[in-house]
């Protein structure tokens, strides 16, 4: 099977207009491991994972603490359509692909539960719980330091790796 394709579109954030090529599956995350690496604190070491079904971009978030946003909505799992834009942290990409198939008859997004609705009964939670994938402090709510404004050194940059190479992240995409 011939390799789909695909590049993302950058379409709101923080940052000039620009693409990246995908090459699948493609893991997103500020994770040195990560394919595509986005260095920003709202985006997980390993926020979400871009692959291929049946000639179909599919993203999937990989537990991340911020979620990846399709319409409005968190989801666990979900199509993008060509031309169709998903959200992690301050970004937005449209995916551009060439797709075959019917887009009338695509699968259905699975939703993230709102973490309001999550049942803490012990039948619901052995049955829906799911180990995590590694050991990360993502999860893990940083307490807002008591520290004077003065003292505090200012906020970095979002930067992106490539090759073991990093640039700002409107560096590199006005490179694209």
């Amino acid at each position: 099977m011939n390799e789909m394709d695909a590049k993302l579109i950058v379409v709101g954030g923080k940052t000039s207009k620009g693409s990246v090529a995908l090459k699948l599956p493609t893991i997103i995350g500020r994770s040195r491991k990560a394919s595509l690496k986005i260095a920003h604190p709202m985006i997980s070491r390993r926020h979400c994972e871009l692959f291929e079904a049946d000639g179909l971009l599919m993203v999937r978030d990989l537990d991340s603490l911020n979620g990846t946003v399709i319409d409005g909505r968190r989801v666990k799992q979900a199509p993008l359509p060509p031309e169709g834009e998903f959200s992690i942290g301050p970004l937005t990409f449209r995916a551009e692909y060439e797709y075959e198939g019917d887009l009338n008859a695509l699968p259905e997004a699975v939703l993230a539960e709102p973490a309001a609705a999550i049942d803490d009964s012990p039948e619901e939670s052995a049955q829906s719980a799911e180990p995590p994938e590694e050991n990360t402090l993502d999860d893990v709510e940083i307490p807002r330091s008591t520290t004077p404004a003065s003292n505090v050194a200012p906020a970095k940059e979002p930067t992106v790796k490539q090759d073991g190479e990093e640039f700002d992240i409107d560096e590199f995409l006005n490179g694209l």
